[in-house]
């Protein structure tokens, strides 16, 4: 049974892909133009903003104001996409309000039409006019796109990540994210603050694996559901028998921490067995503190019993910050004045960079796409 569905979304996953890239923008954009009701919200999709393996994200309008949303469409040609696309749904409806968590105005299920039967999800979501992390701090050829920050700085983007994730983590059961990256962490210039989005991987409660049918499942799961240089030791290794907790999404907030301030990934190789050892190299440019250093190791620890809560990553970062520390890292070649970090904080209203794929959508408007 798990073969077949393998095979059947594999399929699926092919013809889509074997799309050019013009019919898939003809596709996404038979949509604009359309009035719709979601939730309690008359809206007219306006734009197609970005799309990227089968979703698309619109801009829209309310009908009886002049208040932006996000639409996000996804195409689900199988029982398994549907499932991912109402896992979303169920965590977003769920999920009491925070400021640091896309905010969500409903979803409506619809037939994908007459020859198949298939199904297109809709989802309304808070309208974020700013850009992401991964937008932020590198060009779209991977260069770093500016200059180093201060651990104020740093505090006070990683807070709100943290609190978002805490958020999830207080709810009973817990909801663990299992995907959190740079991408997933945008900016909303209108809130001054940094938003987490994208919770179609998201699972509730702990996954206890007992058997190999369930390892199996699970390896296919993680291949499909999160990105790998962010995945915790435990969900490489399968065969560790540790349960899989609210534990990755620390180790992946480690990772994030550690490109705020080396703009560099810990384990960019990709390798297996160094996450698995949790080898990571702490740069000596630029300068930090230590309580910044074992922050981040501790984060990174193999073992998930050791890392520290969401909760307390955010205690933490609050005491940082109440220290009120303005000091600049110690980078001759490339220091950070005051002056130019302020400059840093205008880039979020200029045209952001793709890093992990390309759009075919020319817009202004394409950091959108980090809600997929």
């Amino acid at each position: 049974m798990f073969r077949a569905v393998q095979r059947v979304w594999t399929e699926a996953a092919n013809l889509y892909e074997s799309r050019s890239s013009t019919q898939k923008k003809q596709l996404g954009e038979a949509y604009e133009g359309k009035k719709l009701l979601i939730g309690n919200n008359s809206i007219k999709v306006a734009s197609l903003v970005a799309e990227g393996g089968f979703s698309f994200i619109y801009k829209a309008t309310s009908e009886t104001s002049s208040q932006p949303f996000a639409l996000k469409r996804t195409l689900c040609l199988d029982k398994e996409s549907l499932d991912m696309a109402m896992t979303e749904v169920q965590v977003l409806e769920q999920l009491p309000p925070h400021p640091n968590i896309v905010r969500y105005y409903g979803s409506v299920v619809h037939p994908l039409g007459k020859e198949s039967q298939g199904k297109e999800v809709l989802i309304l979501l808070e309208w974020c006019d700013g850009s992401s992390l991964a937008h932020l701090l590198f060009s779209s050829d991977g260069r770093v796109a500016n200059s180093w920050w201060s651990e104020s700085r740093i505090a006070e983007v990683f807070r709100d990540a943290c609190s978002a994730v805490a958020h999830l983590h207080e709810q009973l059961p817990p909801i663990i994210h299992r995907d959190i990256k740079l991408e997933n962490i945008i900016q909303s210039n209108s809130d001054n603050c940094f938003k987490l989005c994208d919770f179609g991987s998201c699972c509730f409660d702990y996954t206890e694996i007992t058997s190999r049918k369930e390892r199996l499942e699970q390896e296919y799961i993680l291949q499909k559901q999160s990105t790998f240089m962010y995945r915790a030791p435990e969900m490489i290794d399968l065969y560790g028998n540790k349960k899989l907790t609210e534990k990755v999404d620390i180790w992946a907030l480690g990772c994030i921490l550690y490109v705020l301030c080396y703009r560099k990934h810990p384990f960019e190789t990709g390798s297996a067995v160094q996450i698995l050892n949790g080898k990571v190299d702490i740069p000596t440019v630029p300068s930090y503190s230590s309580e910044w250093r074992q922050l981040i190791l501790d984060m990174l620890q193999v073992d998930p019993d050791k890392r520290p809560t969401a909760s307390n990553v955010v205690r933490i970062l609050e005491s940082l910050q109440s220290r009120n520390s303005t000091t600049l890292f110690s980078n001759p070649e490339n220091p950070c004045t005051e002056e130019e970090e302020e400059e840093d904080w205008a880039h979020f209203d200029e045209e952001p960079s793709l890093i992990q794929f390309e759009s075919p959508v020319s817009s202004k408007e394409k950091h959108i796409l980090d809600c997929l």
